[in-house]
C-alpha cells in the first residue's frame, strides 16, 4: 500500500489549536456538525458539470481502532500524546484528494492528495482523553465531495512522567532526589502478591490464569530496550512455555521473555510487532528450575541484535534484520497477551525485581544488575521496576520509575520556598545540581516541564535553569535571555554535523526594551520546553501559553547528566542561575496544549474552606469561608452548628432534609481539583448517603458517600461517585474503598482528582484506599452541596451526622498534602 505521512500535531501549533481543531468548542468533547452536504465541493464552491459524487471514504488505524458505543467494553487506546496513523481508502479510481480533520469537520487546510482513490495515511495527535473523533471526505477531479465519514476512537490518558523533581526537601540537603511515576498493573487469575521474592516481597504464579497487566505500554519498542528480572521456576521446571513479560504489538506480541522446556529461557522479538515470525535469542539448554535465575533480554537497535543474558552472562545473540515500529498494546508480567482475547503461555513459578529500561545494556551493564550493582553512568533512569512488595490482598502491583539524584554544589540550597512548599535556589555565582546520568532521550520526543522564578533585579545575562549534556556541548537547554528576552528552548546541533543549534524564543518586551512588567522577575513563572520527533519541532510554552516554535530536525542522543541551575560546556559550568526553580517534570512523549495548561494550574489553591464554627445573619442562616475566597455556606433545613471534631464547632445535620449550599461552585470539576472535610454519623444509615457533592442542573459532578453494610450496622465502606456529563446518560465512575469503616467514628475523607492523568483518587483517614485512571468529570455548576446530592435532577441522600473542617481546592493534593489534613 502507497502512503502519504502528514504530520497534524493538534493542539500543539499556534497556540495549542490547528486548522482542523478550530470547530471543536469544549475540553471534553468538542462539537461536530452534522452536515454531510457540501454543495459544489467541501468548501462550497461552484458546482461541476460531473455531478457525481464519490462514496464516502474507509477510515483505520491500528493504535486507534473505531470505537464500538454499543459495545460496554469498548476498550480505550494509548494515549494523549501518541502520534496515530490513520489511512483512508476510497473505492472511487477519479479521487484524488483527502479532506479531514480531528473533532471538526473536514478542511482545506488539511488535506492530503492521492491518484485513483488510493490509501493514503495521515499522522494526528490526539489531544484530550475520551472520545476523539476523525472526519474524511474523498474528493474527485471535478472537486465533487464525498459524504463525511466519521471514525469515532477513544484515547486513554496519557503516559506518566518519567521523572519528577519536587524539590520540597528540607534546608540543608546535600541531593535533591528525582522519583518515577507509578505504573499500576491489575491482576488476574492467580497471580499472587505477598510471596517470597528474590529480595523481599514477590509475585508468584500458578501457571494456570494469571497475570498481571498494565494499562498502557512500558516501553516504546521501536528503538533499543532491555527487560531483566529476576526468576524462580516449580522445582519440576515447565512442561510448556512459560511467558514472565510481554507486551502486545498490533497483531500479536511485540516481544516476550520466557522459559522453554528444551531451549530454556529464550527473549523473542516480532518484527513491526505483527504476526510475522518471531527472532529469537535463547540460552540453548532447560533453565535451572527451582533456584532464582537473573535473566534479562536486549534488543540492541544500533548494533541491530537481540541478546539473552543469563545469570550475568551472555548466553545467546541473533541478528535483528527486521523493520520494528513502536507497539501499543498492554505490557504484562507473567503471561503472552498476545492480542485483546486474554493470555496464553501462563508463567508458573515467581518473579521479582523486574525493571524496563528504554536503552540497551551492555554486557558489563547486565553483569552490574546481576551483581545488585546498579549502573549509572551513561544510562537513563529505568523507566519502571516492580519489587512486589504489595500484601497478600493487593488487587494491583505498582511498579515505579527508576529514582535519581542530584548532588548539589556550590550556593545550591534546599529549603526555600517554592510554588509548591519548598524549592531548589541557586546563587548566580557558583550554585548548580548535577546527576550524574542522562534523564531524556533527546533523539526522541520529550517533554521538561518546571517552574522558575528570577529576582526583580535579575542581572542583565544568560542564565540557565536546567541542560541535559552532550558529547560537545548540550542536547536541550531551557534558559533566560538577557535585554529583555525571556526564556528560550534550545535543542543543541547534532556533533559532528555542520548545522547550529535552533532556539525558540519568547520575547515579551517591545523591540528595543531591555525591561517590562511581562518578563515577570520577582515571580513564578511555569516553563515548558518540547521536541516533537514526528513534527520535527521544538515548542515553548511560559505559563500555560503557547509563544513559539521552530523547525529541528536532529536526531542524536545526549548522553551527559541533567544540570540545574547552570549550563555544562567541555571548557566548564556557566550561566548560573541568579533564582529558584520547582517541580521538574521530564516527560518521554509530547504532552498536548490541554496538558500543559493543566500542569500549569496543577498547584493546589484553596478555594473553600468552611470551619463551621460560627453561624451568622439573624435568625442565623450561614457560615462563613475562611480562606479568603468568601464563599459563605447557606444553612438549610435545621441545619445548625454544634459540637465539632476540629477546634469546637461542626455543621449537625439530621438526615432528613438539613443541608448547606453555595451559590456557585467554588472550583472547575472539569479540571483538577481536590476536596477534603471530617464527617460522623449521629445514626447508623439505613442506605446510600452524601457528605459532600458538587452538583450541576441534573445530577452531581460527583459525590462523596456512605455506602451501609446491610450485615453490620454501622459499618460500610467509603466512596466516590463521578459522572462525565450532566445527563442522565452520563457514565458514573465509581472508587470505592476495599475495608469497611464505622460510620459513627471521626473519618476523614479526601476527593483527589487529577486533572492531567484523568486520575480520581479516593483517601480515607489520610490513606489512598482506592483509585481510578481515564476519569472524566464535567464542570458543575449550580452549588457545592454538603449532606445532600443531585441525581436525575431530585434531592436525595442526605447526611445524618456531623460534618467538620471542609475544604476545596482547584488542583490535586499530594498524598502528604492529604495526611497533613488528616492529622489535624
Amino acid at each position: 500500500m502507497s502512503a502519504v505521512v502528514a504530520a497534524l500535531a493538534l493542539g500543539l501549533l499556534s497556540g495549542g489549536q490547528s486548522a482542523a481543531a478550530a470547530t471543536a468548542s469544549d475540553e471534553q468533547g468538542g462539537t461536530r456538525e452534522s452536515r454531510t452536504e457540501a454543495p459544489g465541493g467541501p468548501e462550497g464552491g461552484a458546482a461541476s458539470s460531473d455531478q457525481v459524487r464519490p462514496q464516502a471514504p474507509s477510515v483505520s488505524s491500528w493504535q486507534y481502532p473505531e470505537s464500538d458505543p454499543d459495545d460496554p467494553n469498548d476498550a480505550w487506546h494509548d494515549g494523549v500524546g501518541k502520534y496515530g496513523d490513520f489511512t483512508f481508502d476510497s473505492p472511487d479510481a477519479d479521487v484524488v484528494a483527502y479532506w479531514y480533520g480531528i473533532n471538526s469537520d473536514p478542511t482545506s487546510s488539511n488535506s492530503v492528495s492521492t491518484s485513483g482513490g488510493a490509501p493514503r495515511t495521515v499522522q494526528m495527535l490526539p489531544r484530550r482523553p475520551g472520545i476523539n473523533f476523525v472526519t474524511v471526505q474523498a474528493v474527485d477531479a471535478a472537486g465533487n465531495a464525498s459524504p463525511i465519514r466519521t471514525y469515532d476512537f477513544t484515547v486513554r490518558a496519557g503516559e506518566p512522567e518519567h521523572l519528577a523533581f519536587d524539590l520540597d526537601d528540607e534546608a540543608g540537603a546535600a541531593e535533591v532526589t528525582g522519583e518515577g511515576a507509578l505504573w499500576q498493573a491489575r491482576l488476574t487469575g492467580d497471580a499472587a502478591p505477598g510471596g517470597e521474592g528474590y529480595r523481599g516481597g514477590g509475585l508468584h504464579f500458578a501457571g494456570e490464569n494469571g497475570y498481571a497487566a498494565t494499562e498502557i505500554p512500558v516501553l516504546d519498542t521501536s528503538k533499543s530496550f532491555t527487560v531483566s528480572l529476576w526468576a524462580r521456576l516449580p522445582d519440576e521446571g515447565v512442561a510448556a512455555s512459560a511467558t514472565a513479560v510481554s507486551q502486545n504489538g498490533a497483531d500479536g506480541l511485540a516481544y516476550r521473555l520466557y522459559a522453554h522446556p528444551e531451549r530454556g529461557w529464550t527473549f523473542a522479538q516480532t518484527p513491526g510487532g505483527t504476526s510475522a515470525s518471531e527472532r529469537e535469542a535463547s540460552q540453548g539448554q532447560p533453565a535451572t528450575a527451582g533456584a532464582w535465575t537473573h535473566v534479562a533480554g536486549v534488543f540492541n537497535d544500533a548494533d541491530q541484535e537481540l541478546v539473552l543474558y543469563v545469570d550475568g552472562e551472555r548466553v545467546g545473540d541473533v541478528p535483528w534484520t527486521g523493520a520494528h515500529s513502536r507497539a501499543r498494546g498492554a505490557t504484562a508480567l507473567g503471561a503472552a497477551l498476545g492480542g485483546p482475547g486474554g493470555g496464553g503461555d501462563f508463567f508458573s513459578g515467581d518473579l521479582d525485581e523486574v525493571r524496563f529500561h528504554d536503552d540497551w545494556l551492555n554486557d558489563e551493564q547486565v553483569a552490574q544488575l546481576h551483581a545488585g550493582t546498579e549502573p549509572v553512568a551513561g544510562l537513563r533512569p529505568a523507566t519502571a521496576v516492580w519489587n512486589f512488595e504489595e500484601a497478600a490482598d493487593a488487587s494491583s502491583v505498582a511498579g515505579e520509575g527508576q529514582p535519581a539524584e542530584a548532588r548539589l554544589h556550590g550556593g545550591a540550597e534546599t529549603g526555600t520556598t517554592g510554588v509548591r512548599d519548598g524549592a531548589l535556589s541557586f546563587d548566580g555565582e557558583t550554585g548548580h545540581a548535577l546527576t550524574g546520568r542522562p534523564v531524556v532521550d533527546t533523539s526522541q520526543s520529550y517533554t521538561v516541564s518546571l517552574w522558575a522564578w528570577l529576582p526583580a533585579d535579575q542581572e542583565n545575562r544568560h542564565m540557565t535553569a536546567v541542560m541535559q549534556g552532550g558529547a560537545s556541548g548540550p542536547g536541550f537547554s531551557l534558559h533566560h535571555r538577557p535585554n529583555g528576552g525571556g526564556w528560550s528552548f534550545m535543542g543543541g546541533a547534532a556533533p559532528g554535523s555542520d548545522g547550529a543549534d535552533v532556539v525558540v524564543t519568547h520575547s515579551p518586551c517591545e523591540a528595543g526594551a531591555q525591561d517590562c512588567p511581562a518578563l515577570g522577575r520577582g515571580t513564578w513563572a511555569h516553563v515548558v520546553g518540547m521536541h516533537d520527533m514526528d513534527a520535527e519541532r521544538l515548542e515553548l510554552y511560559v505559563n500555560g501559553r503557547f509563544v513559539g516554535s521552530q523547525p529541528y530536525s536532529d536526531r542524536w542522543e545526549a548522553t551527559g547528566p541533567v544540570v540545574f541551575g547552570a549550563s555544562e560546556h567541555p571548557d566548564g559550568v556557566r550561566d548560573h542561575l541568579d533564582g529558584a526553580i520547582d517541580d521538574v517534570r521530564f516527560y518521554d512523549r509530547v504532552i498536548t496544549a490541554d496538558e500543559i495548561r493543566g500542569l500549569y494550574e496543577r498547584h493546589p489553591v484553596s478555594t473553600g474552606r468552611w470551619q463551621f464554627e460560627q453561624a451568622e445573619g439573624s435568625p442565623p442562616d450561614s457560615t462563613p469561608d475562611s480562606s479568603g475566597a468568601g464563599t459563605p455556606l447557606t444553612l438549610n433545613g435545621g441545619a445548625a452548628i454544634g459540637p465539632g471534631w476540629v477546634d469546637q464547632g461542626a455543621l449537625v445535620l439530621d438526615g432528613v432534609d438539613d443541608h448547606a449550599e453555595t451559590t456557585t461552585v467554588p472550583m472547575d470539576t472539569s479540571a483538577g481539583f481536590s476536596v477534603a472535610g471530617w464527617a460522623q454519623a449521629a445514626t447508623v444509615p439505613e442506605e446510600a448517603v452524601t457528605v459532600f457533592s458538587a452538583a450541576g442542573q441534573h445530577g452531581s459532578a460527583f459525590a462523596v458517600r456512605f455506602v451501609p453494610e446491610p450485615d453490620a450496622p454501622a459499618w460500610g465502606q467509603w466512596q466516590i461517585t463521578m459522572a462525565d456529563a450532566d445527563s442522565a446518560s452520563a457514565n458514573v465512575v465509581m472508587v470505592t474503598s476495599p475495608m469497611y469503616y464505622d460510620a459513627l467514628e471521626w473519618n476523614h475523607l479526601a476527593l483527589v482528582y487529577d486533572g492531567f492523568r484523568r486520575e480520581l483518587t479516593l483517601y480515607v483517614n489520610g490513606q489512598r484506599v482506592d483509585g481510578s485512571g481515564n476519569v472524566l468529570s464535567f464542570r458543575a455548576d449550580h452549588s457545592l452541596q454538603v449532606g445532600r446530592s443531585r441525581s436525575d435532577g431530585q434531592w436525595g441522600e442526605y447526611w445524618p451526622g456531623a460534618i467538620d473542617e471542609l475544604r476545596t481546592f482547584q488542583g490535586a493534593l499530594s498524598p502528604d498534602h492529604v495526611a497533613q489534613l488528616a492529622a489535624q
